[in-house]
């Protein structure tokens, strides 16, 4: 029954993020489902992840999982209706030649790796203490954060004015599961790395026009230390990969819509830059780049200013975060040094 809880809370993040990557790509006449599946899991746990924090201030319990569930799906079935009226060329890129044949079985074999890697090692100091634990009083909670939580100045090394795109998304598999199995929530971490490596075999293939190109610099991927073998890689549960993989496909939509200049690449990067600033704090800092390179598209491309209005949901996902923290009683903690400009200079 685990096995189907938990299978059940996986496909609520898929539903949800393909419905939105779905109602993004609309008007295109052809859509690669692998690309659709990995954009939506990121977009998917993300939304499901909001929706968790967001509808817990009035529900918790299982209404709460209901309504959340209920949204979800309301939002891939838009999705799917979206593509059914359009009726796009949906297709799966098969690889072609011998070279892309290997290319391909080798990015197969390294995930299969991180797979097996992670279900052989436990969660790390961050994974554990700074977001398993947050899901773990929320699942005690009826799925939301108890009043104490934010109080209680001896949690303070949970980090408690972090954002919760993580935590919740491993709340809503607690939820689904009926249970705090830690077993099967490291299952999240290498589903993000092969979701980002599916899109960066899409953004190589597709600014290059050689999907070899894109292929061997997802193999590449696999040798970056920080991502697979580091204290703070994928297989320890922490929330540096999958921030990072998200400002890829950020950033790889954003250098698309230069490219191709298509209204769809626009509005994915739209959407992966709002969930920046909901995976971690350090994320507004990348938001804040890829804002400032979405101006220069938009310069570059001598587009409407209105245009830029796309950037906004981040900024409103990271001013309702600090006025909710602020509500609870925590500012923005003491994570990190302030800015001294004089030793700057």
């Amino acid at each position: 029954m685990i096995i189907i809880a938990l299978l059940a809370g996986l496909f609520t993040f898929l539903l949800a993020g393909i419905g939105a990557t779905l109602l993004a790509q609309r008007g295109r006449s052809s859509l690669n489902l692998l690309e659709i599946c990995a954009c939506g899991w990121f977009l998917g746990t993300g939304i499901v992840s909001l929706l968790l924090w967001s509808c817990g201030v009035f529900l918790s319990g299982a209404g709460l999982q209901i309504l959340v569930t209920i949204l979800a799906a309301m939002l891939g079935v838009l999705g799917v209706a979206s593509v059914r009226s359009e009726r796009p060329r949906i297709f799966v890129p098969t690889p072609r030649g011998r070279a892309e044949w290997f290319l391909t079985g080798v990015l197969v074999l390294q995930c299969g790796i991180l797979f097996y890697a992670s279900f052989c090692s436990g969660l790390g100091w961050d994974g554990l203490l700074n977001w398993e634990v947050k899901a773990r009083y929320a699942f005690l909670n009826g799925g939301v954060l108890p009043p104490s939580y934010w109080s209680d100045v001896s949690r303070d090394f949970t980090h408690q004015s972090y954002p919760l795109w993580i935590p919740f998304s491993e709340l809503w598999l607690y939820l689904w599961m009926g249970e705090t199995h830690q077993f099967w929530i490291k299952l999240l971490f290498p589903l993000y790395y092969v979701a980002g490596a599916i899109l960066l075999v899409t953004f190589g293939s597709r600014l290059t026009g050689r999907r070899w190109i894109g292929l061997l610099a997802a193999a590449l991927l696999f040798f970056i230390p920080c991502l697979t073998n580091s204290p703070g890689g994928v297989v320890v549960g922490y929330v540096d990969v999958p921030l990072a993989l998200l400002y890829l496909a950020a950033i790889g939509y954003l250098l698309l819509q230069v490219n191709e200049i298509d209204p769809g690449q626009w509005r994915l990067f739209a959407l992966c830059l709002a969930l920046l600033p909901w995976a971690k704090r350090e994320g507004a800092v990348l938001w804040s780049i890829a804002a400032l390179c979405a101006v220069v598209v938009v310069l570059r491309l001598g587009r409407s200013w209105r245009t830029l209005a796309w950037v906004m949901p981040g900024l409103v996902i990271m001013l309702g975060w600090r006025a909710f923290c602020s509500a609870m009683g925590r500012g923005q903690g003491n994570d990190f040094l302030p800015v001294n400009w004089t030793k700057v200079v």
